[in-house]
């Protein structure tokens, strides 16, 4: 993770919460979207908001645990002819 977010150019947020992963007691929060299905780009970023705040909560019930918002998208990586 560490390296595909540094070709990224990822903010240091990204970096700490990799680091998190290191811990026993962290937990992820998973969602995703599949391109252009079901209510396009406005859907997704409320599934991304919606993933930080339960992050956010989580944390502040269970203040001995960490949790990392995850959010994937799927996508098919188009190779095209040099």
């Amino acid at each position: 993770m560490r390296e595909q977010n540094t070709s990224y150019k990822s903010p240091p947020r990204t970096f700490e919460n990799i680091d998190l992963f290191e811990k026993p007691t962290t937990y992820a929060v998973v969602t995703g979207q599949q391109v252009g299905l079901f209510g396009g780009p406005m859907y997704t970023v409320f599934k991304t908001i919606t993933a930080i705040k339960l992050a956010e909560r989580l944390k502040a019930k269970y203040p001995h645990h960490d949790f990392v918002p995850i959010f994937w998208i799927e996508a098919k990586t188009m190779i095209l002819p040099k």
